[in-house]
């Protein structure tokens, strides 16, 4: 009852893999800081009383008044934000509008980037010596954990050799622990994220009283937000399955139960797969990124919407992805792609802004590549104003951003699509080519 506002940032995790594409390609120095009892800093804002535990050799009825925060106040995440942010702004660190839990520090020549995730820190500096005298600033203000180079990071692990440049991440760890959690550590595996042939319907939720009562013994929320998280780390093969199980969170069946758990199951076989960057595939930074869009047309049993998907490659793995069902039917394949592009188009805009504000400007316009002829040639000509008219104005935005010389949509093969895993279920062989493109390798080091 004792706060008004509660939300703090956090880094977002494709911040994160922004920044080891940049590392890999600039062989930046990447190390992990944590920093102890932060949430004991944060200066309070409201008046709040707490009555003393007991055993503290006190009278139990007397009562404190709290001048900083404490683990389990509702604002204790936000003050620590508020205090740590004013602290790095003093010591010359700036933070970007595209993500404002990076930080940006420049000193001649030499530039460090701080990603902030609560108290965890990820640094990234382009020499060493420099990065040391920053870690003994921050020090200076806040007791910090020097863990040196990067390991891991909110539950990703990251393998990186600065001298080559070479930088995995992976999450096999975090997906047996999965496995064991919800007893699929029997060494059963699938080759693809959901079975062949499976339509997932509402007609396969439960509609009795007592069917819906059996299935609430289920965790089935849990599994899909564990799902989700291994999805947003490392693994974007399996995003379109998560979003078609996720649909079914209300009032999952067996059959919504027995995919999630299909699906846990896949990435017990592909745990050791990673994400590799190689910044000898990425050595233009004013065209770092590359971007892939698609859509199927109809897919979705009970509403015949579509599904878009983008994927955006930076020295030679994913980035970004989205896998997400559109908000109105489409009429056509073409209108499904061009609405696609649309949402695709967004996340590039961002990336330019985000790259931009770091330092290294996108001069050149950002390559965005469908399957579509048809869309193409509607992004880049509005004709056929009878067949097209219907279309909300918001998904004409891609037709700016290619006059304004920010996205430059181009053709690929199907064979090709980098995206097509992301709007729809594939066959074994088609989903290795898949795994391939997205630049998902087994991992070098084991844990």
């Amino acid at each position: 009852m004792d706060f008004d506002e509660t939300f703090a940032p956090v880094v977002k995790l494709t911040s994160i893999q922004i920044l080891c594409a940049l590392a890999s390609l600039l062989k930046l120095h990447f190390h992990h800081l944590d920093v102890d009892t932060a949430s004991l800093n944060g200066i309070l804002q409201e008046e709040i009383y707490m009555h003393l535990p007991q055993g503290i050799g006190l009278n139990s009825g007397k009562f404190v008044h709290l001048l900083h925060s404490i683990y389990g106040l509702k604002q204790a995440s936000r003050v620590w934000n508020e205090l740590l942010d004013t602290e790095l702004g003093k010591l010359g660190f700036k933070w970007i509008t595209a993500d404002y839990c990076i930080y940006v520090y420049r000193k001649g020549k030499e530039i460090c980037f701080l990603a902030v995730y609560v108290d965890d820190m990820g640094m990234l500096a382009s020499d060493l010596h420099f990065m040391e005298e920053l870690k003994k600033l921050i020090g200076e203000v806040f007791k910090i954990k020097d863990l040196g180079p990067i390991k891991q990071l909110l539950g990703v692990a990251i393998d990186y050799d600065q001298k080559t440049g070479h930088l995995e991440l992976s999450q096999s760890r975090y997906i047996q622990q999965s496995l064991e959690c919800y007893g699929c550590d029997d060494g059963r595996t699938h080759p693809t994220p959901l079975s062949s042939g499976v339509k997932l319907t509402k007609a396969d939720s439960p509609t009795t009283p007592s069917a819906i009562a059996e299935m609430k013994d289920y965790p089935y929320q849990s599994l899909i937000g564990t799902l989700m998280y291994a999805m947003l780390g490392t693994h974007p093969d399996i995003a379109f399955a998560v979003g078609a199980l996720s649909k079914y969170s209300s009032n999952p069946g067996k059959v919504h139960w027995n995919e999630a758990l299909h699906v846990l199951r896949y990435l017990g076989g592909t745990k050791d797969l990673a994400l590799v960057f190689d910044g000898s595939k990425g050595a233009d930074l004013s065209s770092l990124i590359l971007g892939y869009s698609d859509s199927d047309w109809a897919g979705d049993m009970d509403t015949r919407r579509s599904t878009g998907g983008y994927v955006f490659f930076a020295c030679g793995a994913a980035i970004s992805w989205s896998s997400k069902l559109q908000i109105s039917p489409a009429l056509s394949s073409t209108e499904a792609e061009y609405m696609a592009c649309t949402r695709a188009a967004q996340e590039a805009i961002w990336l330019r802004q985000f790259l931009d504000q770091l330092g290294y400007r996108q001069k050149n316009p950002t390559q965005l590549l469908g399957d579509n002829q048809g869309a193409i040639a509607l992004a880049k000509n509005p004709g056929n104003h009878p067949r097209t008219k219907h279309i909300q104005l918001r998904y004409h935005f891609i037709r700016f951003a290619i006059t304004d010389g920010q996205i430059l949509l181009d053709y690929v093969p199907t064979g090709d699509m980098a995206a097509d895993g992301l709007t729809k279920g594939l066959t074994g062989d088609q989903h290795k080519r898949f795994l391939s493109l997205l630049g998902l390798k087994n991992r070098q080091s084991q844990d």
